[in-house]
């Protein structure tokens, strides 16, 4: 019984050894041999077809070429393993906004058995690195998001290339790494947890598409876990991929998830994001629930011009979403919003819930209606709902020119009232902005022209007051738009709006020019001309691509002559040029600010986007005080008249005196200079006095070392420490220079000489961080890197220095070592690193600050990292003091002997032939 026993214990340990033993997978970004056995999902093998896009992230790719996408997935004990390889016909990292650029998203559920609130685990890999991206701050080097364990940022972990037709991911997740504050995932056969995974298109500067695998099909995945997919453990490392969520079966694709937790994620939640049915024509049947839409064309509603229904338009069709309702929203008052340019009738469950005009594919029965106010939809107590859109726009061609949607968008938010408040605070808002921003105008306008009538000759007057009459409208008109109800009125206003803008061109020109000079110079007659060919256009074709360039130009070429007449010699006769000049610099900043939010090139201040009238309104204020200036200068010249001779015979003692106060200014501010001189000298004594006199003589070592301050007192500094046969060397670049650096240099220098010889490099620097942080020395930190050499070890470790360069004798290359780290008292308990290597006979140690790399030369070019590497590779076989003296030759030629303008500290550590 004891031997069988034994054996069943042995035969039990071994088992378990050999499922606790880990998966031959090479993080390498090569498909590895155990990946060719999955075949299906049921496996943990993923296809995913260009056709699986996400709507509202960008149209349809082109074709396989453009965008899909193959993962292999397995898994054991310790890690998640993922495989992926993606055909894209444009690979581009060029934006800063992480989730615009080519790249893979991963979202966990850890625990799908039990309900979470809101959010989950999301991973992102780019599909370039920094070497290869136009734009290295969009570059995901594994960046984890939410509750992603920062750990998984390591080399180790990822990896990715470049493939014939597209580029390859590969990954791997600890399990421990994949948990929230209230959830970890269980690894082990039978047990499941939520996945979806997305492939991010990025061939130009904004999102181009995205594909993706989860059960909701929907860009929400990132906040919604019930719309994740769920993964089983397998036996034998497998993984199944079930397009299903364990939390609700229901949301699959197809239908949309609507639940209270999810209108908290997104209030207002917009439907068009996803699983609406289109198909043209009209046919009443097409509102019954029970009618089979699985042929439908899947497409959203909004109908833009580069995402046009594959079916066609024909000024009349029909939209569906199917949805289920969580048991949280039944037989509740919510808000719905529909954002339309044509016509609507809305259904639900098949019966008539809203009319918003009066639908119709003949453009003399068809009534456009734009919808200003939010209405109530409630949800009976069963969970599936089918919402229904017969819609029409039968100018849909012209809408889409002017720049608006053709369709509609459709909004539902938790609460009714809030809604209805915020539609009410806009009316609000707009209404007193319409009010201000007009009849200020207004109330100028008609001052000056009553100024006019009193006195004809002030002809600036009547230019300004009409000036004053075309922004009035112009400001109401842009002001307008959240009252209109008809579509016409979009084409018909700005017409008008266009007609004044070139209007009001001409006689704000008028007005500067009649302020300025006695007859209007002739160049007026070529703005009149451009403003005829811009009002002529709008008339024509108001909304075109290229009459909108042509208005900006003509606002900046206006802009531009008004500048040429500050500068304008005559206008130096003009006292109270300051006035004007001051309302019009303000009014054409603001109009530039304007264009700049309209191209989206600036975000605007307010969620409203209208600034130009800040402007307007200063220009108005500022042509009201010129003309209160110009009455109080008459008055003022008289009583200059009555000073004039006072002020003549008191000029001669006061430049007397004046000359003795500066004369007396002038030997206390030599005397200051003096002193802080002498001051400085002693500060620069006492900080190179820190600097080691004496290098170490060692028999396997020759030590070379040299230091440059840019100011009287530097901040780089260098130290040697010998102790025990070993020999420890610092080199360190404080924050600035003067007098703080030197602070910081003399605090790193006794922090060096008492530690250096009994701590080990990582703990020195967080000794040191800590000793800092703790004597309050504001924004002062110290960039440090030190080596510490044993026989043929080196140990390396950098707290923000830069690369250290080692010439290696046999290959007679030259090596970098890059440890990156926050300089010293920057941040608490940050984890340095350091790095072990061995040398040999011949080989060269460079060690130096940045001084000498970001040196600049008279073209403001820096002398940069690759210009010391080749530098340093040219007398690398020479003496540590010959290769100093070659480095500064080399920056002197650079910068053509001008003085540096930071310290420049080099050491070089070149091994004997008798390394022992």
């Amino acid at each position: 019984m004891k031997i069988k026993s034994y054996l069943l214990l042995l035969l039990i340990f071994i088992t378990k050894s050999i499922s606790l033993s880990q998966i031959p997978i090479s993080i390498d970004a090569e498909k590895d041999a155990f990946y060719d056995q999955l075949h299906s999902p049921e496996e943990g093998y993923l296809f995913i077809p260009h056709s699986d896009y996400l709507s509202y992230c960008g149209p349809e790719p082109s074709g396989d070429d453009d965008l899909s996408a193959q993962i292999w997935m397995a898994w054991d004990d310790v890690y998640f393993y993922l495989y992926a390889e993606v055909r894209d016909d444009i690979i581009r990292v060029n934006n800063e906004a992480r989730y615009e650029n080519d790249c893979m998203e991963l979202k966990f559920d850890p625990d799908p058995t039990v309900k979470p609130l809101i959010g989950v685990v999301n991973a992102r890999l780019s599909a370039l690195d920094s070497t290869d991206a136009d734009n290295i701050i969009g570059v995901d080097n594994f960046y984890s998001e939410g509750n992603l364990d920062s750990a998984a940022v390591s080399p180790a972990n990822y990896a990715r290339r470049l493939t014939a037709d597209g580029y390859a991911l590969e990954l791997r997740l600890a399990w421990e790494w994949i948990r929230t504050a209230d959830r970890n995932l269980h690894p082990g056969i039978g047990n499941v947890f939520g996945f979806a995974v997305n492939f991010h298109d990025n061939d130009s500067k904004q999102r181009a598409g995205s594909i993706q695998w989860s059960a909701g099909m929907a860009d929400e995945v990132w906040t919604v876990p019930q719309l994740l997919g769920t993964v089983e453990f397998l036996p034998d490392n497998k993984l199944r991929l079930i397009q299903q969520n364990s939390i609700d079966p229901a949301a699959c694709p197809g239908t949309t998830y609507l639940s209270r937790e999810r209108l908290m994620i997104e209030p207002g939640l917009d439907l068009l994001l996803e699983n609406w049915k289109y198909h043209p024509g009209d046919n009443a049947e097409w509102a019954d629930p029970a009618f089979d839409d699985r042929n439908w064309e899947t497409y959203h509603p909004l109908i833009l011009k580069d995402r046009f229904p594959k079916n066609g338009w024909n000024g009349i069709g029909w939209f569906r979403i199917h949805f289920i309702v969580d048991s949280s929203l039944r037989d509740v008052p919510l808000g719905l919003i529909l954002d339309q340019s044509g016509a609507s009738e809305v259904y639900l469950d098949g019966q008539l819930l809203y009319r918003f005009g009066n639908v119709s594919s003949d453009p003399d029965s068809e009534k456009a209606f734009l919808i200003r106010n939010p209405k109530p939809i409630v949800f009976n107590s069963q969970s599936r709902h089918l919402l229904a859109v017969r819609y029409s726009n039968t100018l849909l061609k012209q809408i889409i020119q002017s720049g608006n949607n053709g369709g509609f968008s459709c909004y539902i938010g938790e609460d009714l009232v809030l809604f209805i408040n915020d539609r009410v605070d806009v009316v609000r808002t707009f209404s007193i902005y319409q009010i201000i921003f007009s009849v200020i105008p207004v109330v100028f306008g008609l001052l000056h022209i009553l100024i006019f009538i009193f006195y004809p000759k002030t002809k600036e007057n009547l230019y300004f007051s009409i000036f004053m009459f075309c922004w009035a409208f112009i400001a109401y008109t842009d002001f307008a738009g959240i009252f209109l109800t008809n579509i016409k009125q979009i084409f018909l206003i700005p017409r008008i709006a266009n007609i004044t803008i070139g209007s009001a061109i001409v006689f704000g020109l008028l007005t500067v020019y009649k302020s300025i000079y006695t007859k209007i110079p002739k160049q007026i007659y070529i703005f009149i001309t451009l403003s005829a060919v811009l009002i002529i256009w709008s008339m024509i074709n108001p909304f075109s691509t290229e009459r909108g360039i042509y208005m900006y130009g003509l606002i900046g070429l206006t802009a531009l002559e008004m500048f040429r007449l500050i500068i304008f010699p005559g206008f130096k006769k003009f006292r109270s040029r300051w006035i004007i000049l001051f309302g019009f610099c303000a009014f054409s900043l603001a109009l530039v600010y304007q264009i700049l939010i309209n191209l989206q090139i600036l975000p605007s201040f307010d969620e409203y986007g209208i600034v130009y009238v800040y402007g307007l309104l200063v220009l108005s204020i500022s042509m009201s005080v010129n003309l209160s200036h110009n009455i109080a200068r008459t008055n003022k010249s008289l009583e200059q008249q009555l000073i004039q001779v006072k002020t003549l015979s008191q000029k001669a003692l006061e430049q007397e005196r004046r000359a003795k106060k500066e004369e007396i200014a002038r030997k206390l501010l030599e005397a200051d200079n003096a002193r802080k001189t002498q001051e400085l000298q002693e500060a620069r004594k006492l900080q190179l006095s820190m600097i080691p006199k004496d290098i170490p003589s060692l028999p396997n070592l020759d030590i070379g070392a040299y230091t440059q301050p840019a100011t009287e007192v530097g901040g780089d500094y260098y130290d040697f420490r010998v102790t025990d046969h070993t020999l420890t060397v610092a080199i360190g670049d404080a924050t600035g220079h003067g007098m703080k650096a030197g602070t910081m240099v003399a605090t790193i220098k006794g922090l060096f000489s008492v530690l250096s010889g009994s701590v080990d490099l990582l703990p020195f620097f967080d000794k040191c961080t800590h000793i800092i942080r703790d004597m309050n020395l504001g924004n002062l930190y110290m960039a440090m890197m030190m080596i510490r050499i044993y026989k043929n070890k080196m140990t390396v470790a950098s707290a923000g220095m830069p690369p250290l360069y080692i010439y290696r004798n046999e290959s007679q290359k030259v090596d970098e070592i890059i440890l990156k780290g926050m300089p010293l008292g920057a941040h608490e308990d940050f984890s340095y690193q350091q790095k072990e290597t061995e040398l040999k006979p011949g080989d060269t140690i460079l060690l130096l600050s940045d001084g000498l790399p970001e040196l600049f030369n008279e073209e403001m070019e820096m002398f940069d990292y690759h210009r010391v590497k080749t530098a340093f590779r040219e007398v690398a076989e020479k003496s540590p003091d010959e290769i100093i003296a070659h480095l500064n030759d080399a920056g002197h030629r650079w910068n053509r002997g001008k003085p540096p303008n930071d310290d420049i500290t080099y050491v070089v550590l070149k091994m004997k032939n008798n390394i022992q």
